[in-house]
C-alpha cells in the first residue's frame, strides 16, 4: 500500500502467548489499501483523525474520528482516505487462535 503506514502494538505475530494484535493504521489523503481483503479473525476499528470511506462487505461507508467499526470473520474489507488530513485507526484483531488440526 503507497501512502499508508502501520505499526504494530504487540508481538503477536512472533508470540504464540498472545491471542490478539494491536495495529496503527494511517493513510495519507486518497491513499487506499490495493485490493479489498477477507481474514479469518474478527476485526474492530476506532477512528482517531480524518474522514475516509470503508468498504465492509459489499456496502461503502463513511467513517470519521469517533467512529467505531466491527468487522466479522470473512467480511470483505478496505478503505480509503478522503479530504485533506490524514485518516488514521487503531485496529484489533484475534490471532494465533487457531486449532492445529
Amino acid at each position: 500500500m503507497t501512502n499508508c503506514q502501520s505499526k504494530d502494538f504487540l508481538t503477536a505475530a512472533q508470540d504464540l502467548g498472545f491471542d490478539m494484535n494491536m495495529h496503527l493504521l494511517k493513510f495519507a489523503p486518497g491513499a487506499c489499501h490495493g485490493y479489498i481483503e477477507t481474514h479469518i479473525q474478527e476485526h474492530g476499528a476506532y477512528f482517531l483523525q480524518g474522514k475516509g470511506m470503508y468498504v465492509l462487505d459489499d456496502e461503502w461507508v463513511p467513517l470519521q474520528k469517533g467512529d467505531y467499526v466491527f468487522m466479522d470473520s470473512y467480511v470483505p474489507q478496505a478503505c480509503y482516505g478522503l479530504g485533506t488530513e490524514d485518516f488514521i485507526y487503531i485496529y484489533s484483531k484475534d490471532c494465533n487462535r487457531d486449532v492445529e488440526l
